[in-house]
C-alpha cells in the first residue's frame, strides 16, 4: 500500500487551473495521477463560491495541521512558577500539587503533565548543565519514577531452583550444613562483605572481596568453602537481592 502524501503546491495550482476549465474530478485525477478521492476532497476543502483556489486550499490545510498538534498544556507561566514554588518550597508531589490546583484554583492539569515538564525542560526553570534541577527538590530526589505494577527486576538473583525445593532437614534446621549466603555491600567501587550462616547452629562464616564483581566474590566464596569438612556442607541458600 502506497503511503499517503498531501498535494504539492504545483499540484495544487494544476487542479485550480483544470477545474475552472471545467473538466471533471476523474479527468483531473488522471492528469496529476492522483486518485478521485484525493481530488474531491481538495476540491471540498479549497473552493470559495464554487471556485477552487489553490492558495486557499493550502492555507487551510497549514492550519489544520498546526491545530492537529498536542498543544502543550505548562506553557502558562504564572502556572509554571506556582507548580515550582510548590515543589521547590514545600516538595509537594506532582500528584499533591495536581488535586490542590483542581480543588482551589481554576487550573485543571494531570501529575502526569508535571513529570513530563519537570524532566523534559525542568518547568522552564534554570539549571546548571548535566543537573537533574528541580527534580532534586521532589521527595524521591529526582530518581526514576516506578509505575504502578511494575515488577522490579534489577539486582534480582536469576536461580533455577526455587527456595521451596529445599530439603525438609534444611528447612526445619534438624541437621548442620545448611548455609545461608548474602552479601553486604559498602560505598560504590568498594570492598564487599561475603557472609555465610549455618541456618542450624547459626556459625558465621566472613570474607572480604576487593569488589563487587563477580569473578572476586565467587573466590571468597570459594575460600570459606574450602574451611568446612565433607560433613559441615551439605546446601546454600543465597540471598536474591532486592
Amino acid at each position: 500500500m502506497n503511503q499517503y502524501s498531501h498535494l504539492t503546491t504545483f499540484e495544487c495550482s494544476r487542479i485550480e487551473i483544470l477545474h475552472n476549465q471545467g473538466s471533471s474530478i476523474r479527468e483531473i485525477a488522471k492528469i496529476i495521477h492522483r486518485t478521485p478521492s484525493t481530488i474531491s476532497r481538495e476540491l471540498r476543502r479549497g473552493c470559495v463560491d464554487k471556485q477552487y483556489e489553490a492558495e486557499t486550499a493550502q492555507a487551510i490545510y497549514h492550519l489544520r495541521r498546526k491545530n492537529s498538534v498536542r498543544q502543550r498544556l505548562l506553557t502558562n507561566t504564572a502556572l509554571r512558577d506556582i507548580i515550582a514554588h510548590f515543589i521547590r518550597g514545600y516538595h509537594w508531589s506532582p500528584e499533591q500539587i495536581a488535586a490542590y490546583l483542581s480543588f482551589i484554583t481554576s487550573y485543571r492539569v494531570s501529575y502526569s503533565t508535571i513529570y513530563r515538564a519537570i524532566y523534559s525542560d525542568n518547568l522552564g526553570q534554570p539549571k546548571k548543565r548535566d543537573q537533574r534541577g528541580i527534580a532534586r527538590a521532589l521527595r524521591h530526589r529526582g530518581k526514576t519514577r516506578k509505575r504502578k505494577n511494575k515488577i522490579e527486576k534489577r539486582g534480582k538473583i536469576q536461580i533455577s531452583n526455587s527456595i521451596q525445593d529445599r530439603p525438609l532437614l534444611a528447612q526445619n534446621r534438624l541437621r548442620i550444613g545448611d548455609w545461608e549466603l548474602d552479601t553486604v555491600f559498602g560505598k560504590t567501587g568498594s570492598q564487599v562483605l561475603v557472609t555465610l550462616v549455618d541456618r542450624t547452629t547459626r556459625r558465621l562464616l566472613l570474607g572480604r572481596a576487593d569488589s563487587k564483581k563477580l569473578k572476586k566474590v565467587t573466590a571468597t566464596i570459594d575460600r570459606l568453602l574450602a574451611t568446612l569438612s565433607a560433613v559441615e556442607l551439605n546446601t546454600i541458600t543465597p540471598d536474591r537481592g532486592k
